[in-house]
């Protein structure tokens, strides 16, 4: 399988609050983004999204469209452990929608080198990036060896971050996570 959700399975899955995807070895996509214009919320309801030994799953940035406002507007805790192909967990286009992020955590993704993705070539503009991940309280990144920065835009104040092994991460543009380094 190469991926979990099409556009047209996504469209009935709006009352969905936890996803968790676990050991699909041969999976590359959560949700197939290319060539379909969503002209509806996407994933409006969900609370958690966990994603583990997924070793194939790739990162995705380019959507057909817009990511439609209210899509993942309660996500609050992002989990992502062992998917050695990703570049980055969220691309910029997806900004907006994780103002109620309040956990993020990523371990063990030996490819990762942003967490947020901020290409020039995006052509997204984005008022306030900082607001963006306002919610944030607990942020754990581990044993990530191409991490170099979290995002371009400087990140909200986490008051314990638990940084371990992440040796290229030197872009932190938050004194608070700066400090703890």
């Amino acid at each position: 399988m190469e991926f979990i959700f099409s556009h047209s399975v996504l469209r009935n899955l709006s009352n969905l609050e936890e996803l968790v995807i676990e050991s699909c070895f041969l999976l590359k996509q959560i949700i197939v983004t290319s060539k379909v214009t969503f002209d509806f919320q996407v994933l409006p309801r969900l609370k958690v999204l966990k994603l583990s030994y997924l070793p194939e799953l790739v990162s995705r940035n380019k959507w057909a469209g817009p990511i439609p406002k209210g899509s993942f507007g309660i996500l609050t805790s992002v989990i992502v452990k062992t998917c050695s192909k990703l570049e980055f967990i969220f691309p910029q286009t997806m900004l907006h929608c994780l103002s109620n992020l309040e956990e993020l955590s990523v371990e063990d993704c030996k490819t990762l080198k942003e967490v947020i993705e901020e290409r020039e070539d995006d052509q997204v503009i984005l008022e306030d990036h900082g607001s963006a991940l306002c919610s944030l309280k607990e942020l754990k990144l581990r044993h990530l060896p191409e991490l170099v920065r979290v995002s371009n835009s400087s990140i909200p104040y986490v008051e314990k971050p638990d940084i371990v092994d992440c040796p290229k991460l030197k872009d932190v543009k938050s004194e608070e996570l700066s400090d703890q380094v």
